[in-house]
Formats: structure tokens, C-alpha cells, sequence
């Protein structure tokens, strides 16, 4: 049999498992192997795996000059990458690889800089008609010190990230209540003071209006700036995604994503997450440049998204199936499915 080689970055990441489990296990594609990379020795999809290699990290000068071998080594179709470090820097070199090796699962370089930042994202949304809540980016200390005392002076709750933040990193939630109130009022030097030192060396900084629960998730299956597939999950744990997601019908989410997709002219596989605003409507706060961890739900839940992408890069005809909805998924460790 002539197998279909995908390789499988960030082998140690929160996707690798379900993902390398699903491929090698539950895909319709029978003629699968998998390569896995990381670049630490014992990541846990090398036990999942055909083949593991170690790598250097993903922003390293010498990662694609490793992944060239192992493309060579292995007879590789498909790269799916894992991490936004090696996205980026497979992107950036998707010319040479495409054209001389093989076909990569990821956005071009230059929109995936834009979607690697949270304000140039905002910034490319808002150009065509978005509707996005009050946001600024602080270049310096300077202005991120005149954005949140603003903030503070009009009593308007907001989140600060790092522009460049993923996964929830260095995210601060600053909810205008009583309690916070109170601390201002008797100290709101230190309160700024405590900011700044957080932020320290993290410009550019974004802020932005605090939107309304519950969050959803939305995994993009996309084909040349067209939608072909949308999953929407709305979170049962805003505050952590482990916690569970059900998987909804919501035609507002799907058409800002048919939107989304052709605004970056996207292929492969994305995941955005949206909130409300007061009038209940659905917003987008962030697109991921590449498949995220949270897509092992739809995974769980019995939606073949994977096998939709290698459909795609064998240029065959996707797979006719139905959308569980109403499915609770749990997605912490074992993603067992709970109830239909």
C-alpha cells in the first residue's frame, strides 16, 4: 500500500493525542502515517505516533533546515502544524516548500502576521464593516497608562492583553464593581503602578471593551476564501475551555465566518472565538492563524474535520455526514461524550 505521510508538529501539544489518535485510529483514510515532531525528546504524541523526531523549537534559524530532511526521510503529503511558532516560520517559507517538497496545512505569511496580532486583526475587521466593541492599542507606557485610566474615569469594564497573547496568556479581566471601585479610590497610583509592572516590556498592548458571556468557539473548515464546514461550540466554562463544550447551531457565528474566510482568503483549518455584545449579538475577539487545541472537541463529538483536510490535500470528495448538535462534550483529558 502507498501511504499518505502527514506530518504532525508540536507533538507535545494539548491537540497532538486526539489529533495523532484520531488519524491513526477512527480516520476514514485507511492509507495514513504519522510523523511527529517536537522539540523536546519525550513529548507525549511520539507515543501516538509511526515515527517521532526531534526538532529545534519553531522559531529556531535551523527548524527548516531540520524539517526539509524529515520531509525527504519520510516521503511527506502534508504538514499540519501544531504551534504559532512553527506556523509562522513554515509559512514564511511555504514558497520553497510547496513548490519543491510538499503541501502545507496553514495561511499565508502575511495574513497570518496580521492573525498573530490581536490589533491588526481588529484593525483588518474593522476596515470592512465589523461591528467590534471599543478598542485601542497601546504602543507604550505612555499610552497604556491614558487607555485604562479612561477606562477607570468612565467606570467601563474592559480586558488588557499583550497584542501577541495566545491561549489565554497575561489576559487581565478588569470587571468596574464595587470592590474594584473601592481599591481605586483609595489607591489608584498603585493600581496603575501594578498594571504597568505586569505589562512591563509586553507593547504593543490591546485593550478593548469586556464583552458578554458565553464564548463560542467556531473550528472553519475553508477552501480558497470559501467556507466548506463550520462547527460553533459554545463553552459550558467561559473561564476554561477543559471544562466542556456543546455543540450549537448559531447561523450569525457561521456567516462572520464565512466572512472571515474570505477576507484572509483562507484554506485548511482555523478556530475563532466570539461573545456578545449588550444587544446579544456575537462577536469576534479572536482568529486563530491555525487549527487550535480546542478542536479535539468536534473530534470528540464525532465530527471528522481531519479527514475533511486530508479529503482537501488529496484533492477527493469530502465526506457526507451530520452535525451533532445538542452534543455535551467534555474536553479535559479523556473527551468523553456525555449525552447527545
Amino acid at each position: 500500500m502507498k501511504y499518505f505521510n502527514i506530518l504532525v508538529t508540536c507533538a507535545g501539544g494539548d491537540l497532538s493525542p486526539y489529533l495523532i489518535n484520531f488519524l491513526k485510529n477512527d480516520s476514514k483514510h485507511k492509507d495514513l502515517k504519522v510523523i511527529a515532531i517536537d522539540y523536546k525528546a519525550n513529548a507525549i504524541g511520539k507515543y501516538f505516533s509511526d515515527f517521532f523526531e526531534e526538532v529545534p523549537k519553531g522559531d529556531s534559524i535551523n527548524y527548516i533546515k531540520k524539517i526539509k530532511k524529515i520531509i525527504k526521510k519520510y516521503k511527506v503529503n502534508l504538514i499540519i502544524p501544531g504551534s504559532d511558532e512553527e506556523a509562522i516560520n513554515l509559512a514564511k517559507n511555504r514558497v520553497l516548500i510547496e513548490k519543491k517538497y510538499t503541501q502545507l496545512a496553514c495561511i499565508d505569511y502575511k495574513n497570518l502576521k496580521i492573525l498573530s496580532s490581536k490589533s491588526d486583526t481588529y484593525e483588518a475587521l474593522e476596515k470592512k464593516g465589523f461591528k467590534l466593541p471599543n478598542w485601542q492599542s497601546a504602543q507604550n507606557q505612555k499610552q497604556f497608562i491614558k487607555y485604562v485610566s479612561n477606562y477607570l474615569n468612565k467606570k467601563r469594564s474592559f480586558i488588557i492583553k499583550p497584542s501577541s497573547t495566545r491561549g489565554g496568556r497575561d489576559v487581565s479581566v478588569i470587571k468596574i464593581n464595587k470592590k474594584t471601585l473601592k481599591i481605586i479610590k483609595k489607591s489608584k497610583k498603585k493600581y496603575l503602578n501594578d498594571l504597568k509592572k505586569k505589562y512591563f516590556k509586553k507593547y504593543p498592548i490591546f485593550l478593548s471593551d469586556l464583552l458578554y458571556e458565553p464564548i463560542f468557539d467556531l473550528d472553519i473548515l475553508a477552501w480558497k476564501g470559501k467556507l466548506i464546514r463550520g462547527i460553533v461550540r459554545r463553552r459550558i466554562n467561559p473561564a476554561d475551555p477543559n471544562d466542556g463544550h456543546i455543540i450549537e447551531k448559531n447561523n450569525e457565528i457561521l456567516n462572520q465566518g464565512k466572512k472571515i474566510v474570505k477576507i484572509f482568503n483562507l484554506s485548511w483549518l482555523y478556530d475563532c472565538d466570539f461573545m456578545l455584545d449588550k444587544k446579544g449579538n456575537p462577536v469576534i475577539i479572536e482568529i486563530n492563524p491555525r487549527a487550535s487545541g480546542s478542536s479535539s472537541v468536534s473530534i470528540a463529538a464525532g465530527i471528522p474535520l481531519y479527514d475533511d483536510l486530508i479529503s482537501l490535500a488529496k484533492k477527493k470528495k469530502l465526506l457526507n455526514y451530520k452535525i451533532p448538535f445538542g452534543t455535551k462534550i467534555i474536553a479535559y483529558k479523556s473527551l468523553k461524550k456525555i449525552s447527545n
